[in-house]
């Protein structure tokens, strides 16, 4: 687990999860694989899914997953916890 900032998509204070690197590809989380995002009150889920409606962006050797817009902001806080699983990553507020 780890704490990240969230960040400001278009300008837009408190609305981007940026997450990238190797603790992706250790989740299963490669570039271009398919995932799914199901929200909560305190947070997110994604889930690896073959059908996903979301891909992971990035290269390679740099995979990257950019979440953004008003239920990031909804969370109303500006950093959160990421914690990675197997198949899954789950993001609550810090």
């Amino acid at each position: 687990m780890f704490l990240t900032k969230i960040g400001a998509a278009r300008r837009i204070p408190q609305s981007r999860i940026w997450i990238e690197g190797a603790r992706l590809t250790a989740a299963g989380f490669a570039h271009a694989a398919r995932y799914d995002v199901a929200w909560n009150d305190t947070g997110l889920a994604l889930t690896l899914s073959p059908t996903g409606a979301r891909r992971v962006a990035g290269t390679p050797e740099r995979p990257i997953i950019d979440i953004t817009g008003d239920k990031v902001r909804a969370l109303g806080c500006d950093r959160v916890s990421v914690e990675f699983s197997n198949n899954s990553i789950t993001i609550q507020k810090a």
